[in-house]
């Protein structure tokens, strides 16, 4: 999460207000007094959700745009049908 918001905050530096990235990484915590280690996965979304030369009208991001995202990834990994 960290490195999402540096990438978010980054960017609204530099005047790039349309973002759309992500992050893979491990996280590590304590469960019943021992350490563990998982892999979690990280959406960011801020902005448009295109250009505003394209095509079609550019609309802000919203929760049903993540949400697409989301279930697009899990569709691909077998995960969700």
């Amino acid at each position: 999460m960290p490195g999402l918001l540096q990438v978010a905050r980054h960017n609204a530096e530099h005047m790039c207000h349309n973002v759309a990235g992500f992050e893979i990484g491990r996280v590590h915590f304590l469960e019943q007094g021992a350490l563990s280690e998982c892999t979690r996965v990280g959406l960011i979304l801020t902005g448009k959700t295109r250009p505003h030369h394209w095509g079609n009208k550019p609309e802000d991001q919203d929760f049903f745009d993540l949400k697409g995202i989301v279930e697009g990834l899990l569709e691909a990994l077998r995960i969700l049908r």
